[in-house]
């Protein structure tokens, strides 16, 4: 409420000096973690973390409050395919799992190429959730709406 209240009276001149600052807190609080010097579970986390997310939302809206903010298609349909992301990446991720444990990749790739691996999985099998099933199931129920509204007003 304080970040809304703070962009509706235009109190921050410098937007991108905002955006720039949210994303350096949050690297550094993602050094700090993976150093050992902050536990990502604990109490601290939440200021290490909260603090800089909510400056780089004061800043990226303050920044749209000025005019279009051109966004490549790549991160837009990122955005459109969040929800099917977030609901199905573990179910893509457990099917990767497999296919890496089948085909022994999981014992050359090590730790750190199996979570890269995991990771597009997890993304791109929510991104085909989203095209294959989630946006036509959304059209089909639109369609079904705007065919009700039109009998409706008939």
């Amino acid at each position: 409420m304080a970040i809304a209240l703070a962009v509706r009276r235009g109190w921050l001149t410098q937007p991108n000096f905002m955006t720039a600052c949210g994303l350096s807190g949050i690297l550094a609080g993602g050094i700090a973690e993976a150093t050992g010097w902050l536990d990502g579970y604990g109490a601290a986390a939440r200021a290490a973390y909260g603090v800089p997310c909510a400056l780089l939302i004061w800043g990226l809206v303050a920044r749209e409050q000025r005019g279009p903010v051109a966004v490549p298609g790549w991160l837009r349909m990122l955005g459109g395919a969040s929800y099917s992301i977030y609901l199905f990446q573990f179910i893509w991720i457990g099917i990767a799992w497999k296919l890496l444990q089948l085909t022994g990749i999981d014992r050359t790739a090590g730790a750190t190429g199996c979570f890269a691996l995991l990771s597009v999985a997890g993304i791109v099998g929510g991104v085909a959730t989203a095209q294959g099933i989630e946006k036509p199931l959304l059209a089909v129920m639109r369609g079904r709406r705007a065919g009700r509204a039109v009998a409706l007003a008939a």
